[in-house]
């Protein structure tokens, strides 16, 4: 760190001659706006002159969901100051100074000479403290996030926008060439493979701005190289399947977008072999997106996602997907004339991972969306910096699967296929039935199955464990949804004035309903927003013994009293099940709620791992 900076400042020594310099700005001018990054995702567009206004006042403001400091000059601001309940989250923006790009794009955006020279020279003062505190070892030794990967990336589109912003105002030529030079560096420190992280998303945004700097420099061994990085990261960043594997919904989306900014980019800057090299983005993931997309628009939270608006519309013709290696199953009820679409049911079930990155212990979840909002759902991730409510918030506890002893588990990578995986599928015209297995909790084996037969949704979970254990089967309210009773046999829910939804339990299971307080981390907390908490309620449904086992119907229920199947409907009085057999009678639909076939498959899995003995109850794991 402190070789780091001791280079940083020898490096701004470095001028450049006129001519390479006018290059370069004529390049800058030629690309803005910059079609590889915004900052609109960290503060509203319609926001920008009010907030660079705050700033200017003395508020340092560095994303919209996280707090502000007040300082009484740029120069005293504490550049090491760890604020907010997501400390590290606020040094990383800090530090990609988001400030100092709300400044310029207020003074890009302003039309009269004086505002923009105002906002200007606000700029310059924030910038001139961020550098002397970069460059002067004293001041900051230790502080990670001043050359962190994600903190660079971002940064150098910042500095980019600040040198415009400068040449706009006809600052002076030796101050701008200085600016210029620490753009320089950061392309450097963005080439050297020792600062760059190649097995997630924070490499992918380096080799982002490392291209966007390629084109403007001309520099085509930056082009290239950054490139080559990328081909391996889109090697190992989908699986098979096309599926991302960083576990969230959020960053399945940035990096797809990134790569097809990316590719379209170097297309537009007449680098067709390079973008030929790298590849386009395939139907397939976007598919998965359009996968990841609730009827009303949003994406579904899964892993370190919020509540995030999705661009994707649902172009399938199919009301079901299966990712059988990616461990992911989803249904989409179909649209039906005359209907607001984003009324249609949606579920998605999920068991398996091939990364820890953005993970939460999420495995036999599930998530179930009809009528407009989500009536069990993910309580999302708050942040990242380490808290008793991310804790929670990435725990098994937070999601709506099985638990032991109010205990979550690590996902652990190794033998992965055997430890969490759907062991088999199958999709018919009148339900889907997906089985599933989670070995990670320590001498307990537990399989899901989970059935979907459009508005009626059945689980059953069994659970074998070498010790007596209590075990929970956890289900979490949208915000939205009202309870109208609770017992432990069943819940009724009301979705709105038409519908509601009833949830039986089959088997005996102790129930409780557990109200949230933002001001506790557990049960009855859900997270839509980076460092925002909303109560909500967990039902929480407990069994114990060695052996557990829990037989769950759910159903939407209309005001008649009818539950939609397909083309069509069935009184919900009229659905039975035989608890012996683990049978349900819906209609003329016998539903066995798990199969011969993926009996055999899951004992093959057994006896593969040598676990047949222990699951039989002969001897212990």
């Amino acid at each position: 760190m402190k070789n780091q900076e001791i280079n940083f400042a020898s490096f701004l020594k470095n001028k450049p001659d006129d001519e390479t310099f006018n290059r370069f700005i004529d390049a800058l001018n030629g690309h803005y706006p910059f079609v590889l990054y915004s900052s609109h995702s960290y503060f509203p567009a319609k926001k920008t002159k009010l907030i660079a206004n705050k700033i200017s006042k003395g508020l340092i403001y560095v994303h919209k969901n996280l707090d502000t400091v007040t300082c009484k000059s740029f120069r005293t601001i504490d550049w090491n100051i760890a604020v907010s309940r997501q400390p590290n989250t606020y040094q990383l923006y800090l530090h990609t100074l988001n400030p100092l790009c709300i400044l310029c794009e207020a003074c890009l955006a302003e039309k009269e000479k004086e505002g923009k020279d105002f906002y200007i020279k606000k700029a310059v003062r924030l910038f001139d403290s961020w550098l002397n505190f970069a460059s002067t070892p004293n001041l900051s030794f230790g502080n990670i996030f001043i050359w962190g990967d994600h903190t660079v990336a971002g940064r150098t589109f910042v500095l980019l926008l600040f040198l415009l912003a400068l040449h706009r105002t006809d600052a002076p030529l030796e101050y701008r060439k200085k600016v210029y030079s620490v753009i320089l560096y950061h392309g450097e420190w963005l080439r050297n493979d020792s600062n760059y992280t190649p097995t997630n998303n924070h490499g992918i945004m380096q080799d982002r701005a490392l291209i966007f700097l390629g084109i403007l420099t001309g520099n085509d061994e930056w082009l290239n190289h950054a490139v080559d990085r990328l081909i391996k990261q889109k090697e190992i960043s989908y699986t098979s399947e096309h599926v991302h594997v960083e576990n969230s919904s959020s960053y399945a989306q940035m990096v797809y977008s990134i790569f097809k900014g990316i590719q379209k980019f170097l297309e537009d800057n007449g680098k067709h072999s390079l973008s030929d090299r790298l590849g386009k983005t395939s139907g397939q993931e976007e598919e998965y997106l359009e996968w990841l997309t609730m009827p009303n628009r949003h994406f579904v939270q899964m892993g370190d996602s919020g509540a995030l608006k999705s661009g994707y519309a649902d172009h399938a013709t199919e009301t079901k997907k299966l990712y059988p290696l990616s461990g992911m199953y989803f249904y989409r009820s179909r649209a039906v004339e005359g209907e607001d679409p984003a009324n249609r049911t949606y579920k998605m079930f999920k068991c398996g991972f091939s990364s820890r990155t953005h993970k939460h212990a999420d495995d036999l979840s599930f998530v179930l969306y009809s009528k407009g909002m989500d009536i069990f759902t993910d309580c999302g991730y708050y942040g990242y910096g380490k808290s008793d409510y991310r804790e929670y918030l990435t725990s098994a506890l937070a999601h709506n699967t099985v638990t032991v002893d109010d205990l979550s588990y690590v996902p652990d990578l190794t033998d992965v296929r055997c430890n969490t995986v759907i062991y088999n599928a199958d999709l018919h015209e009148e339900y889907d039935i997906t089985e599933a297995v989670n070995k990670l909790y320590t001498g307990t084996i537990i399989r899901r199955s989970f059935v979907s037969a459009d508005d009626m949704t059945f689980i059953c979970d069994r659970i074998t464990s070498d010790a007596r254990h209590t075990y929970s089967q956890l289900f979490h309210l949208n915000e939205g949804i009202e309870i109208i009773s609770a017992d432990d046999r069943e819940v009724l829910l009301r979705i709105n004035d038409e519908f509601t939804v009833r949830l039986i339990q089959y088997l005996p299971a102790k129930l409780s309903v557990l109200k949230g307080d933002v001001q506790t981390p557990g049960y009855g907390i859900v997270s839509r927003k980076t460092n925002k908490l909303a109560p909500t309620v967990t039902l929480k449904f407990d069994t114990a013994g060695r052996r557990g086992c829990f037989m769950t119907g759910i159903f939407i229920v209309d005001a008649n009293g009818y539950v939609r199947h397909f083309d069509k409907k069935l009184s919900a009085n009229d659905i039975t099940a035989d608890t012996k057999s683990h049978t349900i009678r819906a209609g003329a639909s016998r539903i066995k709620l798990h199969t011969l076939k993926g009996e055999r498959k899951f004992r093959q899995l057994l006896l593969k791992h040598r676990l047949i003995k222990f699951y039989d109850g002969h001897i212990k794991p």
